[in-house]
């Protein structure tokens, strides 16, 4: 959801009169398929007007009308359910077309948001908090060692892990909070209302809650890990862009620098280096949150100065 939204509608339900397998039969049967329901909900706006009711009432009653009069009346009301009948082929079709925009923003493996709009929301999340200068935080994950996932156990097991780090991601983000995959074995999340504190937080969980899943493939448990950059709005970051790049950046010393597991914070730009979460010090925290924000003093206290700080 893009900033400023808190997921909900407001308690009012989308209006989807007729499903998509009605309307593709339709289409695909000359509309002789769909036209029973198309012609039900016609029926029901027409039936509850009372304009139409009042005509209804008229032919009826028809006495001191002339057969010409009665004759336009009942023209009329032929004419009317015809347009009541295109409209509810009109709001049909409108309804399935939304439908479709919102299956096609999805990542069918991972039920994650796709590439496109993964940036989409993140450019208009990002321009929303610069507008208001609220904070804004994106992570950027990559599943470590991902290839030889697919050539010691195949392509089915990639697709395995893939849509466990989809599950992992989508119980661990907020509701406010948007994750997308962002091509092959790497995704994406924008975290707004974020500061560096939260931004490290959320993405140690999810690397934490990735290690923690047990994979076995032909017999074999197959540890999977994952890294993480880390990147909050700064003043120089002009566009989502920049701010993604950012994390990318972090993403990659997360992997070439720190060995791989990790998670690498981008510095506020002007700072120069990255701050590490890695498992290497063997800073623990086992579930106790005091800790974790004990983590997030120890990090701006080190922002700007030369040197890794590595937590588990």
């Amino acid at each position: 959801m893009p900033d400023g939204s808190d997921g909900s509608d407001g308690g009012k339900e989308a209006a989807i009169p007729i499903g998509l397998g009605t309307l593709f039969g339709a289409f695909k049967h000359g509309r002789r398929d769909g036209d029973d329901l198309f012609r039900q909900e016609a029926r029901k706006s027409f039936d509850n007007d009372p304009e139409i009711s009042l005509a209804k009432r008229i032919l009826e009653n028809p006495e001191g009308l002339s057969p010409e009069v009665i004759g336009i009346i009942e023209s009329f009301l032929t004419r009317v359910h015809q347009v009541y009948l295109l409209q509810a082929q009109n709001d049909a079709l409108r309804s399935t077309v939304d439908g479709l925009r919102v299956i096609a923003s999805f990542d069918g493996l991972t039920g994650l948001l796709t590439q496109q709009a993964f940036r989409a929301y993140g450019e208009e999340m990002f321009n929303h908090s610069a507008r208001n200068g609220g904070r804004i935080a994106c992570v950027m994950g990559d599943v470590d060692r991902f290839k030889s996932v697919n050539d010691h156990y195949g392509h089915a097991a990639g697709d395995t892990v893939l849509r466990s780090v989809g599950g992992v991601v989508r119980s661990t983000v907020r509701e406010r909070d948007v994750a997308g995959r962002d091509g092959g074995e790497e995704f994406g999340i924008i975290l707004p209302g974020t500061d560096l504190d939260g931004a490290c937080i959320f993405a140690e969980r999810l690397r934490r809650g990735i290690e923690a899943k047990e994979f076995e493939f032909g017999g074999n448990v197959c540890p999977v890990t994952m890294s993480f950059g880390v990147a909050v709005r700064d003043i120089a970051d002009g566009t989502f862009d920049e701010l993604k790049a950012r994390a990318d950046k972090g993403l990659y010393a997360a992997k070439n620098d720190h060995g791989r597991n990790a998670v690498v914070l981008s510095s506020v730009s002007g700072r120069g280096g990255f701050r590490c979460v890695s498992p290497q010090d063997r800073f623990r925290y086992e579930g106790n949150e005091h800790n974790v924000f004990d983590l997030g003093v120890l990090v701006r206290r080190l922002l700007g100065k030369v040197g890794v700080l590595s937590v588990r």
